[in-house]
Formats: structure tokens, sequence, C-alpha cells
């Protein structure tokens, strides 16, 4: 994995747990509780995770697709 790419996982990781204790700490407003009391809310972070995964394949992918055109570049 690029250096870059570390850092910007490891940056969003670390916002996302900041996130995660901030929002224990605020007042849970009425649609907060009710995903919270049905269970919904396991299903919307499932699904927000899903897409945030997805994104960080894309680009790697991406990533790794552009390298190698630079390479094919390079050599001719």
């Amino acid at each position: 994995m690029k250096n870059w790419m570390f850092k910007i996982f490891v940056t969003i990781t670390v916002l996302i747990s900041s996130l995660t204790s901030y929002s224990q700490e605020v007042n849970q407003s009425e649609l907060s509780k009710t995903f919270h009391e049905s269970g919904k809310i396991n299903v919307v972070i499932a699904i927000i995770s899903v897409i945030f995964i997805g994104i960080i394949i894309f680009l790697i992918r991406t990533d790794r697709k552009i390298n190698k055109l630079e390479k094919e570049i390079g050599n001719n």
C-alpha cells in the first residue's frame, strides 16, 4: 500500500473514531433514538461501511492502473 493511501486511511479511521465517541456524548435526536430502538442503525452502518469499502477498493484499483500506464509511457 502506498504511503499516502496509508496516511489517508489512518486519518479517516481517527476521524470516524472521534466522531463515534463525540456522537455518544451528544443528546440523541428522535430519529436516532428510533433507529437505535428498532435496530435499524446496524443496517445504516453496514450500508455506509460497504459504500466506504467500495470507494477504497475503487481508488486502489485506479491507482494501480495509473501506475501501470505511467510505466508503459515511461518505457516508450
